[in-house]
């Protein structure tokens, strides 16, 4: 890797060195090593619908109410370029960010469809979601539902794991989740609330993760006009890294994210796989920022985020902030309808961005 000479205000590069006074030896401590090696936490790397909102909760709530009647069905649309390629063999829905649940029971069916229907197609009449290749993956099965609380994490324990009696391979463009529920009931009657993603918004922000530099945090921004990108807690004129990536669950074959602590970066994870570089220099009180244009497309993209910069509390003399996820757009990632005849939507299709969060192993 050969050194950069210190670039002239922000500069983007792919992701083969820095600026002076971080050398490209220095860098390369992130960049030669064989990712393999090393093995990242495995419950963020679950895949997720919405994809963006992987280690972070959505903060929404959806609530499933006891007494519902026997044909409830809600149909969930993605966004193919999320959906993973693999056979799928459980489902999940994660709990809620902020109420506790009461363990229950659910009688229910559930179909997934790899669809051609798009987000401005999806339609309040169910049939017509349910074009191209469909797969009941579970049929009619009752579910015990153990009770959760929400202080587990976004991908924590308190998930409820539903296996798959045939596996689902998707195929694009979309996906289509179909779930019948034909009875639910709860220890206490009361609701089990879980997860949802709703954006009405042109843009939406989450902080995934922590920093691994002492006080050092990044916050992403957008104006209507510009991205910005804003690094606090870093050491005072020195030059600071922006690492931005669309893929936050893998970097190659490596599951994200990646911790770095056997490189002398102790705490350290990657949470994204980088495929761009800005370069800015921190100013007398330890913040480095920057702006850009970045017009909000019709579909939804996501943007992550990590500032890399130098510290004094690891041995390797480096540290990440925690990453800045960014969503610009609010249509295209994510939908329901909601139907209690089985028939048509009572509920939906929203004009943005609005689902209960899936995983999926």
């Amino acid at each position: 890797m050969s050194a950069q000479r210190r670039p002239e205000g922000p500069q983007a590069a792919l992701l083969l060195g820095l600026p002076e006074p971080l050398t490209s030896g220095e860098l390369s401590v992130m960049a030669n090593h064989d990712c393999r090696r090393f093995r990242a936490p495995g419950e963020h790397s679950r895949l997720l619908q919405p994809k963006a909102v992987s280690g972070v909760f959505a903060g929404g709530h959806a609530a499933f109410v006891p007494g519902l009647p026997p044909s409830v069905t809600i149909q969930s649309w993605f966004t193919g370029a999320d959906v993973p390629r693999f056979p799928i063999t459980a489902g999940s829905l994660r709990g809620d960010s902020v109420f506790a649940n009461p363990s229950g029971s659910v009688d229910l069916e559930l179909t997934y469809v790899s669809s051609p229907v798009t987000f401005a197609q999806f339609s309040p009449t169910l049939a017509q979601n349910l074009v191209g290749t469909a797969v009941t993956v579970l049929p009619r099965t009752v579910i015990n539902l153990p009770g959760s609380t929400p202080g587990d994490g976004p991908n924590g324990g308190h998930n409820w794991w539903i296996p798959f009696t045939a596996p689902f391979v998707f195929t694009g463009p979309n996906l289509v989740a179909q779930t019948r529920i034909f009875s639910f009931s709860s220890s206490n009657n009361q609701p089990v609330f879980v997860d949802s993603y709703v954006q009405q918004a042109p843009t939406q922000h989450y902080s995934v993760g922590r920093s691994c530099g002492g006080n050092s945090s990044l916050v992403a921004s957008h104006d209507g006009v510009n991205f910005g990108l804003r690094a606090e807690g870093v050491p005072p004129t020195q030059t600071v890294a922006f690492l931005l990536g669309q893929e936050n669950l893998a970097l190659g074959n490596t599951r994200l994210p990646l911790d770095l602590s056997r490189l002398g970066m102790t705490g350290c994870e990657l949470g994204l796989a980088p495929q761009l570089v800005l370069f800015a220099t921190a100013n007398a009180f330890g913040a480095a920022t920057l702006t850009f244009p970045a017009a909000i497309p019709d579909e939804s993209v996501a943007i992550h985020a990590q500032a890399f910069h130098r510290t004094n509390i690891n041995p390797a003399g480096f540290a990440l902030t925690n990453v800045a996820t960014s969503v610009l757009g609010n249509k295209g990632m994510c939908n329901f309808v909601f139907s209690i005849d089985g028939v048509n939507a009572v509920s939906g299709p929203s004009p943005f961005n609005n689902s209960a969060v899936l995983i999926f192993r």
